[in-house]
């Protein structure tokens, strides 16, 4: 086993100075690396000098390949630190980059030892919110089999922690897993969903809540999730022109509120954050975002 400041030595060759380390389990380390372009914008003077000081550090979580508390799914995820194959590098800019996958093994580790997550985490909000960016890993989240219209008896997934659902009472219904809906919907379209009730009397943790909407207001849902979820827009078993036909029918005013914010810009989330950083920045719409009428399109939006 190395000691913290030989990881820290072997890491700094090639990311840069290390200025802020914590361990998160034995043989498992947090680094947060000052890039080499800062440390250079230092001797230089003029625009090249500012532009190179906005340079991010680089975020890393590095494993030593020998430590036991880690499995070697979790470690085939990362890559050899150069020159030193004893060490797996974790970006946190590399996209499905595995670092979440240690992170969660690494908690894991904590709470069977008795001891306390860092930032007053649970295992179950890692695994949930890790869950989605690898379902290989961590499976793909389950349909509810209880609601608030029956029991569940059939399923379809329309995306992953996504679903179209009947019931024993013969109701349909869509069901959003509370990662997603807890932070990705609005509100008013919240307000809208049906939650099991709960009769033990102890808290249930939003991750495990799926809120339930009828057909007439999951056609809101959908459509709030469709920016952000690749799989869910891509699903054949969505019907995105009914969908949108069902959203004129069943809430019309939603429609229309959202097509006029869409004209003056206001769903341009990019463009309202970097002016209100400071930044000119000119929001832009376009008429493709906008809630359409497809006349032979219908309502069904999923495909049963």
């Amino acid at each position: 086993m190395l000691t913290l400041q030989e990881i820290i030595s072997a890491v700094e060759e090639t990311y840069g100075e290390v200025f802020d380390s914590e361990e998160q389990c034995p043989g498992v380390y947090y680094l947060a690396c000052r890039p080499v372009a800062t440390e250079l914008a230092d001797d230089l003077d003029g625009e090249l000098a500012e532009e190179l000081s906005g340079t991010l550090p680089s975020e890393l979580v590095v494993v030593e390949r020998d430590c036991p508390h880690i499995s070697d799914a979790a470690k085939a995820y990362g890559s050899p630190l150069d020159g030193y194959d004893d060490l797996i590098v974790y970006d946190y800019n590399a996209e499905r980059g595995g670092r979440e996958v240690v992170l969660y093994e690494a908690y894991r580790y904590l709470v069977r030892n008795k001891l306390p997550i860092p930032d007053g985490s649970t295992l179950l909000s890692s695994a949930a919110y890790y869950a989605d960016d690898y379902p290989e890993y961590f499976g793909l989240i389950p349909a509810p089999v209880v609601t608030p219209r029956g029991f569940m008896t059939r399923y379809l997934m329309l995306a992953n922690g996504i679903f179209a659902l009947e019931t024993d009472t013969g109701a349909r219904l869509i069901a959003i897993a509370g990662i997603f809906w807890s932070l990705e919907l609005q509100d008013t379209t919240k307000a809208l969903g049906m939650k099991v009730a709960n009769l033990s009397g102890d808290k249930v943790p939003v991750e495990v809540q799926h809120l339930f909407f009828t057909e007439e207001d999951g056609c809101l849902a959908l459509f709030e999730l469709l920016p952000a979820r690749r799989a869910l827009a891509e699903s054949a078993r969505l019907d995105k022109l009914a969908l949108m036909n069902a959203i004129w029918s069943y809430h019309p005013e939603y429609a229309l509120a959202h097509n006029l914010r869409e004209q003056q810009g206001l769903n341009d989330m990019l463009g309202l954050i970097l002016n209100d950083a400071g930044f000119e920045c000119e929001l832009s719409g376009s008429a493709k975002n906008m809630i359409a009428l497809s006349d032979k399109a219908g309502t069904e939006y999923v495909r049963w």
